[in-house]
């Protein structure tokens, strides 16, 4: 069989076969699902302490202890603070620019809640009611800005199945 007849067989054949191999050819396939993979694993893996230390703080919140409520918040802060540092420092390199966007607002998300929590966590200690009072509107709207993330999250999963052929993006199981 000639090459030029092999080629097309193989084409055939691929494409019986549900592969897309427009997207094995793509050259951002690869480096996106690597991107997505290391930056799921930096959320996945600080998913547990930042639980740890809601909890932590919830359980100080009920003891009334001020010192240690502000202490609990801006130590909560720093860790969505520094989870967004880690996550702008993975390296951006021929990844598909719906999900460098989706990287960077949850970034920018997770260093505002950190912000948050530290200028919370200081007025706690500094029994300062007036700035408590100002933040709580902003306090009150982070879970409502990490249910968006998440469903951007899954938004951005099936836009990028469907542009790459299928190809798994999700590589972390949250549940």
């Amino acid at each position: 069989m000639p090459p030029l007849s092999k080629l097309v067989l193989l084409l055939a054949v691929i494409s019986v076969a549900g592969c897309d191999l427009s997207a094995d050819l793509n050259p951002k396939t690869e480096p996106t699902q690597i991107y997505m993979s290391e930056f799921q694993g930096l959320d996945y893996r600080a998913r547990p302490e930042l639980q740890r230390l809601r909890e932590s703080l919830k359980s100080i919140k009920n003891s009334g202890d001020l010192d240690g409520m502000g202490q609990a918040m801006i130590g909560l802060g720093q860790k969505h603070h520094s989870l967004g540092e880690q996550v702008m420092r993975l390296r951006v390199n021929n990844v598909d620019v719906d999900v460098v966007t989706y990287v960077k607002k949850f970034a920018s998300r997770y260093r505002e809640i950190g912000d948050l929590h530290a200028k919370a966590g200081q007025a706690a200690i500094d029994r300062d009611e007036a700035t408590m009072n100002d933040l709580k509107p902003q306090l009150a709207q982070m879970q409502t800005w990490l249910n968006e993330l998440q469903s951007e999250r899954e938004k951005l999963f099936e836009t990028l199945s469907t542009r790459y052929g299928g190809k798994e993006f999700n590589t972390v199981d949250y549940h």
